[in-house]
């Protein structure tokens, strides 16, 4: 019952969403944010301090810089529902550094597009699906409904959609076929599943397994952010393959590798703060004494 009331709930909001014109639906996210913001004083106060220890900030600029984040996340949601109707959506997303992707894929050995939960994530990979075949790697939710409704809009943007649980075999399989292949590496993970980095200023745990497949495939590892601009238009940059290091000791590889790779993510951050998802714990998970923190 409540996996299906929840679910009933996501269909409202897409429809809700979607019935508006491109302007009003904007205008809606971003008040519905502000809305958000003043009332949820769990997640504003956890965007706030996250916002002052990775950023430096006086606790009234983070404050800003947090309300801007919240508008940007219901911004994203207004638009992600509107992909019923993605062709009219994609006309205001511009694409840079595309040829560094189709060049990569022309030697045959597929690709992986790194990013994060910034921008329109979700419409950034839509945009990008139109010219490259790209599956996207994600964290499926907890309700299976939900999930179904979220997978189906994505399908709608052309973005194929594979559950990061045993993925493995159907990673390797895609970049075999010189595909593309996108994971979003700003969530925290477990301990067994991870390395810990330094990111915006304190170490946490980022999975490993990118590096990983990159190391055994040997294909290129490529940032893609999606930037928010005025007017409801996008910008997706993507940019050239990160340097990874080869190593005889894997474990020193894979800790580098992934640091070189984070370390890309909060370059992007720290450019547009405002339009990353502050709103995630993403330093829950500290390191015991003794334990490593490996540096790009």
């Amino acid at each position: 019952m409540k996996y299906r009331l929840e679910s009933a709930v996501l269909k409202a909001v897409f429809a809700f969403f979607s019935s508006l014109e491109p302007e009003r639906r904007l205008r809606w996210g971003r008040s519905v944010g502000r809305f958000w913001y003043a009332l949820d004083r769990k997640h504003r106060r956890l965007a706030v301090e996250n916002i002052v220890r990775g950023l430096g900030l006086e606790r009234k600029e983070a404050e800003e810089v947090a309300l801007r984040a919240f508008r940007n996340i219901v911004a994203t949601l207004a638009e992600f529902s509107s992909f019923d109707a993605f062709e009219d959506l994609v006309k205001n997303v511009s694409v840079e550094g595309l040829s560094h992707l189709t060049e990569a894929l022309k030697k045959g050995g597929g690709a992986f597009l790194v990013g994060g939960h910034y921008g329109n994530w979700e419409l950034g990979a839509a945009a990008l699906a139109r010219s490259v075949p790209l599956t996207a790697v994600v964290r499926p939710m907890k309700n299976p409904l939900a999930d179904r409704l979220i997978n189906e809009r994505r399908g709608m943007g052309g973005v194929r959609v594979m559950g990061h649980r045993n993925s493995t075999r159907q990673i390797l399989r895609k970049i075999r076929r010189g595909e593309a292949v996108g994971i979003l590496l700003d969530q925290s993970a477990s301990r067994s599943e991870s390395v810990f980095v330094p990111f915006l200023g304190r170490p946490t745990t980022v999975n490993f397994g990118l590096a990983l497949l990159a190391s055994k495939t040997g294909a290129p590892v490529l940032p893609v952010f999606s930037i928010r601009r005025e007017g409801g238009r996008h910008v997706v940059r993507v940019g050239k393959p990160i340097d990874m290091v080869s190593l005889p000791d894997r474990q020193e590889e894979l800790g580098i590798n992934t640091a070189r790779i984070t370390a890309v993510l909060e370059e992007h951050i720290r450019r547009y703060p405002d339009q990353w998802f502050w709103v995630h714990n993403r330093w829950k998970t500290q390191p015991r004494r003794g334990e490593r923190v490996f540096e790009p």
